[in-house]
């Protein structure tokens, strides 16, 4: 019924005025002499002459008729204007504008998919390309685990920066992507808290506010917990991420409008991890917004869900293949722009 009202008054903004004007056009002006006759008049044109014009059919007018008319028009303007920014804002109220996440129905099609390769265990890798996902192109790796695909997070030595290829093959991993914060001084450390492999490298406690952290228990379980959930000394390894983008299923993520390079992980229904990296800063691949990740997440199966480090930092690497994303830090689109980081989380 609400709808109905309002509609109504739009309608009757715009197809029944007010109050109707006092006739076709405004009472004559002083400078009108006398009629003539039909459509005739007679006028004093302001230097002593008499002159005639011809108005509408039946009407008499002074040279003054038109320019009434055009103030007239330009107040009826006016208020036309300021009606239809009215009946648009009420129109927001009735169906609220949704966001490119909401709406993008995200299909993992054969068509987009450019590569793939199995590992021994189950550990998958797909790598898609979009034309047109979130209205931008986008190039988007996976690695998808299997029931015997076990998982670490690698930490360089000594504050020493290193490659995440580089890193992958120190820990002998079969497939690899970036983890966690970190400083740039010459003396790297985590920004936030890390612990790896029972070693514990920062316990802080500090963060985003919608922070969250990927954790292995001791038996090698992934778990994506919320910082109240957090039991560091229950934990075997545990990396921080600075948006929880999904929670049980709920899109939890920011809604910061900046498009960059993503690095996520997730756990689906099974306890499955899923790894994902979104190549962007490039024409060819733009980047995600975090509300955006969140929804591929989600259309992966995807029951929780972290934001890693990201940016130039995102990178994925493939046993035998090397890096197979398109690291962003040489600010090419290429495979040759690794940004050289503090940990990784890999698979073995």
């Amino acid at each position: 019924m609400l709808r109905v009202g309002i509609f109504s008054n739009i309608r009757s903004i715009f197809f029944e005025p007010e109050s109707s004007p006092p006739g076709p056009f405004p009472t004559i002006g002083a400078r009108e002499e006398g009629r003539v006759g039909d459509g005739m008049v007679r006028t004093d044109g302001g230097g002593g002459k008499q002159g005639f014009r011809t108005a509408g059919v039946g009407l008499a007018v002074p040279f003054q008729r038109g320019r009434d008319m055009r103030e007239l028009q330009k107040r009826f303007s006016v208020r036309r204007l300021l009606l239809i920014l009215l009946a648009a804002v009420l129109f927001s109220f009735i169906v609220p504008a949704k966001t490119a996440a909401a709406d993008e129905e995200i299909q993992w099609r054969r068509k987009n998919r450019i590569e793939d390769a199995r590992a021994v265990g189950g550990l998958e890798f797909e790598q898609y390309y979009f034309k047109e996902l979130f209205g931008r192109p986008q190039m988007v790796s996976i690695l998808r685990g299997g029931r015997r695909t076990r998982y670490g997070i690698g930490v360089c030595e000594d504050g020493k920066r290193e490659t995440v290829s580089a890193l992958a093959k120190k820990y002998d991993a079969r497939a690899a992507v970036n983890a966690g914060f970190f400083t740039f001084d010459a003396a790297s450390r985590p920004a936030g808290m890390l612990k790896a492999a029972g070693v514990v490298y920062n316990d802080s406690r500090e963060g985003a506010t919608n922070r969250g952290y990927f954790a292995l228990t001791p038996q090698g379980d992934a778990r994506i917990l919320a910082p109240g959930e957090v039991k560091l000394d229950e934990l075997d390894s545990i990396v921080y991420g600075n948006d929880l983008l999904l929670k049980s299923g709920r899109i939890t993520a920011s809604d910061a409008p900046d498009r960059h390079p993503r690095t996520a992980v997730g756990i689906d229904e099974d306890g499955a991890v899923i790894l994902l990296v979104v190549d962007g800063r490039n024409e060819k691949s733009a980047g995600v917004t975090l509300r955006e990740l969140a929804a591929i997440m989600k259309s992966l199966g995807c029951r929780d869900a972290l934001n890693l480090d990201g940016g130039g930092s995102s990178a994925m690497y493939w046993r035998g293949a090397g890096i197979v994303s398109y690291p962003s830090d040489n600010k090419k689109f290429d495979h040759a722009g690794e940004r050289r980081v503090h940990n990784i989380l890999y698979c073995h």
